[in-house]
């Protein structure tokens, strides 16, 4: 089966990845990559996760093509998978989400950082500024983290649609699947979006596409258990 393959391979690059961190540097810088990686992309998991709750408001659903088919055609440009009434969802849960998070989260990360200073202590590759500019929200910067907030969670749901158009243009009908495409289409846009205000170096980008298919796929094989999807990917 192909998920099982998909699995497989990222599983073996997630514990590579793992192993060689851990033994240039420390298994507590590796742990910090971790954090840091999905603690920067929650807005972007969250929005794209709430999406599918869409369908599940006794409300009318908007179909974002307006049921238009693609020129020449008798494919639909997006189908009815893809509402407004999603992205609304989506931007606006994940936003909330993560500033009601922050508030929690950011007092705990500055009694790490400055009273048991662990930069200091038992990190190789990363120094206070390296986490400061993960976490920093303090007085002028605080716009700068809802700017980055939003613009992750808004690019979550374009990401999508753009992978759901490629897909409409390859001849997958909604629920069709194709490998990265499925797993990569929201983060990838996501972190392009918000790269201008937020530029993420090079070693966290490379563990964001290594780790990100794994966690779509089992959020997805979530979904589908609790019939929020019709297909688990």
């Amino acid at each position: 089966m192909w998920l099982k393959r998909y699995i497989i391979l990222f599983g073996i690059l997630f514990i590579i990845h793992f192993c060689l961190v851990v033994f240039i540097f420390s298994i507590y810088d590796w742990l910090v990559l971790l954090g840091l990686t999905y603690f920067c992309l929650l807005p972007a998991f969250l929005s794209n996760a709430c999406m599918t709750f869409a369908g599940k408001f006794p409300v009318k659903l908007y179909p974002i093509d307006g049921g238009r088919m693609w020129k020449n055609t008798n494919k639909r440009i997006l189908g009815d998978g893809k509402t407004w009434n999603g992205i609304i969802i989506g931007i606006f849960f994940s936003f909330l989400i993560c500033l009601i998070t922050s508030f929690i989260y950011f007092p705990l990360a500055d009694i790490a950082i400055y009273r048991f200073e662990l930069s200091k202590t038992v990190l190789k590759l990363f120094s206070q500024k390296d986490i400061l500019f993960f976490v920093e929200i303090r007085y002028d910067k605080f716009n700068n983290f809802l700017l980055r907030i939003l613009l992750m969670s808004i690019g979550a749901p374009i990401g999508d649609l753009i992978g759901s158009f490629i897909k409409r243009r390859m001849g997958k009908e909604s629920g069709g699947q194709i490998f990265l495409i499925d797993q990569l289409d929201f983060i990838t846009f996501s972190v392009i979006m918000v790269y201008p205000i937020f530029p993420i170096p090079w070693y966290f980008i490379i563990f964001i596409f290594i780790s990100t298919p794994l966690v779509a796929i089992f959020s997805n094989v979530v979904a589908y258990y609790l019939d929020l999807k019709k297909v688990p990917w």
